[in-house]
């Protein structure tokens, strides 16, 4: 065996020689044991540290999970209570304002309802709309730092600042019944890589409150 193997071997398992001094007949100083002590004390603390930060993670993660959703199934409630568009409206309002602190939105249909309904006609996205073609195109959750149309400008408050944008399909099998748009000042809140699991469950159950509500059934 060469000597470098040797003393990489010993470099990456520093208690060896403390552990087999005997069976070798050496005899080490006692600050070499101690050194050797040391370093795998300082070993097992960085494992423990190590772990201690995947632990920590974890349970960070865990509380956010949950927390959103507690969310979702308080809006979820308030979503089966719903009779009308207009408790629609303050079910969704409700729950962006207090719940999630999203202050920042609008949302607007694009499928006109199969009975009559009463509802404000600024609901409706008109058929002539910028930003109409693309938006019925949309079928997952999409996030990004600019809005699909600048039109849509115009739907969010005006003294809204907003970086980052969030445009969420409401679909009911395969339609795209509205969308629920959301802007936030941050510029990575709705960054393009941004998670969409749980919006994406928000639309789905906004979806099929509409379309229980318009009078809608699957094709």
């Amino acid at each position: 065996m060469k000597k470098a193997n040797v003393l990489r071997f010993l470099h990456d398992n520093p208690d060896f020689l403390a552990e087999h001094a005997d069976e070798l007949g050496i005899r080490l100083r006692e600050s070499k044991m101690r050194t050797f002590s040391e370093a795998k004390l300082a070993a097992a603390d960085r494992k423990i540290d190590t772990i201690a930060r995947h632990m920590a993670d974890m349970t960070e993660n865990a509380e956010h999970n949950h927390a959103m959703l507690d969310k979702l199934t308080r809006l979820n409630l308030s979503l089966m209570a719903c009779n009308t568009l207009q408790q629609v409206d303050t079910a969704l309002r409700d729950s962006l304002n207090a719940d999630f602190v999203l202050p920042h939105f609008d949302w607007f249909l694009l499928q006109t309802p199969a009975k009559k309904l009463r509802m404000p006609a600024s609901l409706m996205l008109p058929e002539n709309h910028a930003a109409r073609g693309a938006l019925r195109k949309l079928h997952a959750p999409q996030c990004d730092t600019r809005l699909l149309h600048k039109s849509l400008e115009k739907r969010l408050p005006e003294n809204a600042e907003s970086e980052s944008f969030l445009h969420l399909p409401l679909r009911f099998h395969d339609t795209t019944l509205g969308v629920l748009l959301i802007g936030h000042p941050d510029p990575n809140y709705f960054a393009p890589d941004a998670p969409t699991t749980y919006v994406a469950m928000m639309g789905a159950a906004l979806g099929a409150t509409l379309a229980r509500i318009m009078g809608l059934r699957a094709a």
